[in-house]
């Protein structure tokens, strides 16, 4: 197996452990709210169980992309996070709605992090 493949297969197996991961505690926090205890928390940790609860929704969002990309290869998979990374610096959000503007923060990040992985814009 090539280096490029190599780095493919950690790429696909650090995305499905991330994906897993994040929807672990998506799921353990509905359970959370269903039972009522976040809404019972503290006010300061209910904030933060919900910003944990975006940014692993952005994990499953952005990751579930990448698992539909990666058929078609690592360049794809590259292309897409620099593409997202690019668009998202060029056009932050600014919505009304400062919950999507943070989500789309989270987003961002977990591009940004994915084409630093991959080495960023060289081919």
């Amino acid at each position: 197996m090539s280096k490029r493949e190599q780095k493919f297969e950690d790429l696909l197996t650090r995305v499905a452990g991330e994906l897993r991961g994040a929807r672990t505690r998506l799921t353990r926090f509905a359970r959370r709210m269903s039972d009522g205890v976040v809404n019972s928390e503290p006010q300061i940790e209910a904030v933060q169980d919900c910003r944990e609860m975006l940014a692993a929704a952005a994990v499953v969002k952005v990751y579930s992309i990448v698992e539909a990309v990666a058929p078609q290869g690592l360049t794809a998979v590259k292309q897409a996070a620099v593409t997202q990374v690019l668009y998202g610096a060029m056009f932050p959000e600014h919505s009304t709605n400062p919950i999507d503007d943070f989500l789309a923060q989270e987003e961002l990040a977990v591009w940004a992090r994915l084409a630093d992985w991959l080495g960023g814009g060289d081919g």
